[in-house]
């Protein structure tokens, strides 16, 4: 049977956006509405917009925003889940939460990194400037976060993990590090992988 790239691609998309709405109505069903904000639970119905537009801007720019820490959560959730432990030294990453709210949580972080790379991949189209929709997107995070600072958006206004030093300048040197030393080599890299 032929692959067919396109519906595969609507499907992602799709599926991407049904997951966080999903996710965010349980959220907000459970009382943790306020969790809207924080990049995971918006940025799938961002990059899926991205992928059923087949704009390779958008899913590389919000995937390359999305990428290091949704790794990280990734990471952390699963170390803590069978060792019963932070890996990094954050707080408990399902602070509060029931089971559904745990599985969603899961399936949204891991499904959201493995098919935006996908998508990015099938879509295969240079874009030397996609962290700058990253960076944009970014930005629009950030201002929320300093809007409810109690909250820490993100990890915006301090770290979130124990090892990270707080300082004076944090945001600030937050973001130019993010950016020039991983967002700008991540699409970088990637758009050595594609033909278009």
């Amino acid at each position: 049977m032929k692959f067919e790239r396109e519906n595969f691609l609507n499907f992602i998309g799709w599926f991407l956006i049904l997951l966080a709405v999903l996710n965010i109505s349980f959220k907000i069903y459970y009382g943790f509405g306020h969790e809207v904000i924080w990049l995971c639970n918006n940025a799938p119905i961002v990059i899926g917009i991205g992928i059923l537009l087949r704009n390779q801007k958008i899913v590389l720019g919000t995937l390359a925003l999305l990428f290091l820490g949704s790794l990280s959560w990734n990471l952390e959730s699963a170390y803590l889940l069978i060792f019963g432990k932070t890996l990094f030294g954050g707080g408990d990453p399902f602070w509060g939460m029931n089971l559904i709210l745990k599985i969603g949580t899961i399936t949204n972080h891991s499904m959201t990194l493995l098919l935006s790379l996908v998508a990015v991949f099938l879509i295969n189209k240079k874009e030397k400037f996609a962290w700058a929709y990253g960076l944009a997107y970014g930005i629009i995070l950030v201002s929320l976060a300093f809007i409810y600072p109690e909250r820490n958006y993100n990890c915006i206004l301090e770290p979130c993990m124990g090892f990270i030093p707080n300082f004076k300048f944090y945001t600030v040197a937050y973001i130019l590090f993010y950016l020039t030393f991983f967002m700008i080599p991540f699409t970088w890299i990637i758009n050595k992988f594609m033909k278009n």
